[in-house]
């Protein structure tokens, strides 16, 4: 109500997109989820765990181009986020250069 963050509400999401993260055998789901408990954690103002989410999702996107190349942006939007901007700018030119070659 009136723009304020429900943190109860978003900490119980987080807790299901957890357990959904620890129990998923599909990569892409893997992938998707970490992106999204990043966007929560960022709500909560917990901006290491965001990271560390991300973190997850780059490792799990390694093999693949297009999905590094969007998992860098994801670590854009983090470090602008929270006036990072020599890592943004950094993690910016490696997806460029991915989508480059794409």
């Amino acid at each position: 109500k009136g723009g304020k963050v429900d943190h109860a509400m978003i900490e119980k999401l987080v807790s299901k997109f957890e357990e959904l993260e620890k129990s998923c055998p599909l990569k892409h789901l893997k992938i998707i989820l970490n992106l999204y408990l990043s966007l929560l954690h960022l709500l909560l103002g917990n901006y290491s765990k965001a990271e560390e989410c991300l973190k997850r999702e780059l490792k799990l996107a390694e093999d693949d181009l297009n999905l590094l190349c969007r998992a860098y942006m994801h670590f854009v939007w983090l470090y602008m986020i929270t006036g990072n901007f020599k890592k943004a700018e950094d993690f910016a030119k490696k997806a460029l250069k991915i989508a480059e070659e794409l």
